[in-house]
């Protein structure tokens, strides 16, 4: 039974990667007239600032609360960066993972694909691999058996520095 769960929680991190994929390479397949991007934090009123935690769920299930200032400050900074485009509703089930970002008391959630007043839409640009790197970085940290379907180079292996990019960003 357990090898049974394992097994479709493999295949659900799978389809979310070729989603993922897709989307980008659907992005650049495009003419830029024909895609409008908005920026995600004016998009669902983010003040950055005012991020207190971050509560990540995982797909399989696993949560993690980041609250440590040099964590925030990191991921915020990626966040800043996200672009959305409009799509037609949800595209399929499942997900690597969500994050509601607390401000205040009041909690704002970020995913691959996300919802803001009926609308849905879908997160575009270089950041969203790498917060997606670091999200599952952190959790594996936490849970080394997190999403064991996914494999994903650690930062050293391939000679990628998060902090550096983050720097060239600001």
């Amino acid at each position: 039974m357990l090898f049974k769960y394992g097994f479709i929680s493999v295949l659900l991190a799978a389809a979310c990667l070729l989603v993922i994929a897709g989307c980008k390479g659907s992005i650049q397949d495009t003419a830029d007239d024909e895609i409008s991007l908005v920026s995600v934090p004016s998009l669902i009123g983010l003040k950055s600032a005012e991020v207190d935690a971050i509560q990540v769920f995982f797909g399989d299930g696993t949560r993690l609360t980041l609250d440590k200032e040099e964590e925030l400050d990191q991921i915020m900074q990626w966040v800043n960066s996200l672009q959305a485009y409009k799509i037609e509703g949800a595209r399929g089930p499942g997900f690597l993972y969500a994050m509601d970002m607390v401000q205040g008391n009041q909690k704002l959630r970020l995913a691959n694909e996300f919802e803001v007043e009926g609308q849905w839409y879908a997160l575009s640009g270089p950041e969203q691999e790498l917060l997606s790197r670091y999200l599952i970085e952190q959790g594996r940290a936490h849970n080394p058996e997190l999403l064991p379907g996914i494999t994903m180079e650690t930062p050293e292996a391939s000679g990628y520095n998060y902090m550096d990019y983050a720097q060239s960003v600001k």
